[in-house]
């Protein structure tokens, strides 16, 4: 991308989808996201990526980062990238490793919007297809908490998964590596293959979302049943109904969601 137009401070990250830049404005000093994208491994074409990032920018909904620009930065169109705002806070990956597990409290201010977020874009025909805490940015300000989700349309190919996920230890395991396998332990069943002639749809994005508040209470999207026995009946009942493996299981999508949510802020919250 440009230097002239986004400054590179330090590198926020990076995946199977590219790396991603914190950037300032040369003159106005504003800060500014760039993800600098990887087309080899991604689901989808570029061009498709781009349209749902100006559909979303276009929908303008709170919880979901907004889109400044996107554009190739070469002429053979083989440099892709995003520019976006930026949000000061961590991933829920990260904010859980660092500080600790999520109240079933805290977790319903957190779940609320992300659902809202994705029932918009579901509204607005986007599918997220990569709902995974990395992809959930938290901050947490006295008792409320400001959400963002980021990198919609940005999954990586099933195939991808292959080799790459199964590289063992620190000095073997590759960023990118590290970003495919965080990626399959939050991906649906169709996603992966296992459920033949079964499309990606709303209730795949459910799939990831249960599995992320999984992951907020356990630090785990897989905990053992003796792990689920300790949440209250109703978390542990939508829960399941978000990441069953049958769809004919499944909530299948973020209305269903959103209605088992607000059925859990009307009971008496249980602090884990």
């Amino acid at each position: 991308f440009s230097f002239s137009q986004y400054e590179p401070q330090r590198i926020l990250g990076a995946g199977g989808f590219g790396v991603v830049f914190l950037c300032k404005h040369p003159y106005l000093g504003n800060k500014r996201v760039v993800k600098s994208l990887r087309t080899c491994d991604l689901e989808r074409k570029v061009e498709d990526v781009f349209n749902e990032a100006t559909t979303l920018e276009k929908l303008k909904h709170p919880a979901i980062i907004g889109l400044i620009d996107c554009a190739f930065a070469d002429s053979a169109k083989t440099h892709p990238f995003l520019v976006m705002d930026f949000f000061d806070g961590l991933n829920l990956d990260s904010y859980v490793e660092s500080q600790g597990l999520l109240s079933t409290t805290d977790l319903l201010q957190i779940a609320i919007p992300v659902a809202e977020a994705l029932q918009a874009a579901h509204a607005s025909g986007i599918l997220h297809r990569d709902v995974k805490p990395a992809n959930i940015l938290v901050r947490r300000e006295a008792e409320s908490w400001q959400v963002k989700l980021i990198d919609f349309g940005l999954a990586i190919q099933a195939s991808s998964f292959e080799g790459k996920a199964s590289t063992q230890g620190p000095h073997g395991q590759t960023i990118a590596s590290k970003s495919i396998a965080g990626t399959m332990h939050y991906a649906a069943p169709e996603q992966m293959g296992d459920l033949p002639g079964v499309a990606v749809g709303a209730y795949s994005d459910v799939y990831g979302f249960g599995k992320s508040c999984y992951y907020a209470l356990f630090r785990t999207p897989e905990p053992d049943d003796q792990d689920k026995e300790t949440l209250p009946e109703p978390w542990r009942k939508f829960l399941s109904a978000c990441t069953a493996q049958k769809l004919a299981y499944r909530l299948p999508d973020f209305a269903a969601v959103l209605s088992g949510l607000r059925q859990l802020a009307a009971t008496k919250p249980v602090i884990l």
